[in-house]
């Protein structure tokens, strides 16, 4: 058996040829790659200086959310300037609150059918009245949504101070339920704070909070209408605690701002960028090549630093720049039209909140954009009206109102109530007639005014004044077009007629072009 070292011998040698030719093709690779890497060196350092600078890579990493202006941990405070200063942004707040408690549900006891309202029943609807409470439930639900939580502080009659706001409700006093409560006060999440939650995993509360701490803000002494700011804590036997789209904690939602802040933000730019453009460059822009000893009454036009200038020609309402030369150029720009790109935020803003886009343009008195974007949003309320509003916000509030003794408990045997919401599809049903109504009455009047279509042209009166879709008045006119070359056709009948009926009443009388010439009196025939 021969030895291994001698039986690898030719493989070896072979090998060592293959890494001998290797090694070179490797020096060769390197070395072109070398000097091709110093040829494109300067063009690759200034192409990354570059796009360092356009903020497209940083260190090798893309953070877009820096690049494009987008906040990484927003607060109360976007939100809030969003509210303040947006605009879409207070619509998509403010419009599922709106159409939730617009129409205010009934509570009532289960009972037979047609009995007269009970006790209960009775109070719960002049309690309602007295102290608003459908308007401080939107107000809360409002700030709910515009941040994590919201609270309405409610002041019960027990004769609790500043200091025993800590401690539970004590025994309500009144001799009705608008004696015993006093007052509803809503606090979004930046003047109310849970300052302790309840620990105790034996606690039926376990995870809520305990204790709040609530700025309250009251109006001076003497007159002034400035207000000073009292903090207390607060128990919450005396809170109704609000949050919508809850997740892992059931205190703290999700404000409805954060799924569409980047697009809210984006709408800025775009809003913005588009009046400054308008702003900047409707003026002509003017460029004054002058020779270097040009001068004027104060001294040498190129005294004043270019920098300045061409920072005044940017930013201000400097339309003109001067340099050195002797042409005189003006500069005009085209402005972009913003419309198509905001349009398409407005969709994508219109599919992460859910709000069809005509109510977040703020034209929900008119028609929607068809049946079924009405139909979507009225089932959306309806499933937030019995899902979310009655579990979690009025239900919870009754209950509070009957165990303090505030109202009196139902009378029937489970002492038990219901609330009922008016369907939202009868309530577009009925806004659709009362529009629809009011439509018809401002045509009759514009069709009988005298001169009215001479002033206002009808097409005109149908897209301006009466908000009709142009395909809409584009039908009107051919249906009038239609009715008036029926009518035309019919006078033409009718004229047709009569010229033939008088021809023949001229024929028959003997008056008609074929009648028989009159001899003259006293001459005879022929």
């Amino acid at each position: 058996m021969s030895h291994p070292d001698v039986r690898l011998k030719p493989h070896y040698e072979e090998a060592q040829v293959a890494n001998s030719w290797r090694g070179r093709l490797d020096s060769f690779r390197k070395s072109s790659l070398s000097a091709v890497a110093d040829l494109l060196s300067p063009l690759l350092r200034s192409r990354a200086e570059l796009m360092g600078k356009i903020g497209t890579t940083f260190g090798g990493s893309r953070k877009l959310y820096s690049v494009f202006g987008w906040p990484l941990t927003p607060d109360y405070d976007w939100y809030k300037h969003l509210y303040d200063r947006g605009g879409i942004a207070k619509r998509v707040i403010d419009a599922y609150p709106y159409a939730t408690w617009r129409n205010a549900p009934e509570i009532k006891e289960k009972k037979e059918q047609g009995a007269e309202d009970t006790q209960f029943e009775k109070d719960w609807k002049e309690l309602c009245k007295r102290k608003r409470i459908f308007h401080y439930l939107q107000r809360v639900d409002r700030m709910a949504r515009l941040g994590e939580f919201a609270i309405l502080f409610i002041g019960y009659n027990d004769g609790a101070g500043y200091d025993d706001l800590a401690g539970p409700v004590g025994v309500v006093r009144g001799s009705t339920p608008w004696d015993k409560l006093l007052y509803l006060q809503p606090y979004s999440e930046k003047n109310a704070v849970v300052s302790t939650w309840d620990n105790d995993p034996n606690s039926p509360r376990f995870g809520l909070p305990q204790l709040y701490t609530i700025n309250i803000q009251s109006p001076q002494l003497g007159g002034s209408i400035k207000s000073i700011t009292r903090t207390v804590k607060v128990h919450y036997t005396r809170i109704l605690h609000v949050a919508e789209d809850v997740f892992e904690n059931d205190s703290e939602g999700t404000p409805a701002l954060r799924p569409a802040l980047n697009l809210l933000l984006d709408m800025e730019k775009v809003l913005g960028a588009a009046a400054e453009a308008f702003y900047q460059q409707t003026p002509p822009g003017t460029i004054f090549n002058a020779q270097a000893d040009a001068t004027h009454d104060t001294g040498t036009l190129l005294d004043t630093d270019m920098e300045t200038l061409v920072d005044d020609f940017i930013n201000g309402f400097r339309r003109h720049l001067i340099v050195k030369g002797m042409d005189i150029k003006t500069i005009q720009s085209e402005l972009g039209d913003p419309s198509k790109l905001y349009g398409c935020l407005i969709e994508l803003l219109a599919g992460i909140t859910g709000i069809p886009k005509r109510i977040l343009t703020g034209s929900e008195m008119g028609e929607l954009a068809s049946s079924q974007d009405e139909t979507n949003w009225n089932s959306r309320i309806e499933e937030r009206q019995l899902n979310w509003a009655e579990p979690f916000v009025l239900t919870p509030l009754v209950e509070e109102f009957i165990g303090k003794g505030v109202l009196a408990p139902p009378s029937n045997v489970n002492l038990s109530f219901t609330c009922e919401w008016r369907s939202q599809k009868a309530l577009g049903e009925q806004a659709k007639a009362e529009v629809s109504d009011k439509k018809a009455g401002a045509i009759q009047k514009y069709c009988g005014a005298p001169d009215a279509q001479e002033i206002v042209p009808p097409d005109i009166f149908l897209e301006e004044v009466m908000n009709f879709p142009p395909e809409t008045v584009e039908r009107i006119k051919k249906t009038r077009e239609e009715i008036w070359n029926k009518e035309l056709e019919e006078m033409l009948k009718d004229e047709e007629t009569l010229a033939e009926e008088e021809k023949k009443r001229r024929d028959i009388l003997g008056e008609g072009p074929n009648r028989p010439p009159v001899q003259p009196v006293g001459v005879p025939d022929e």
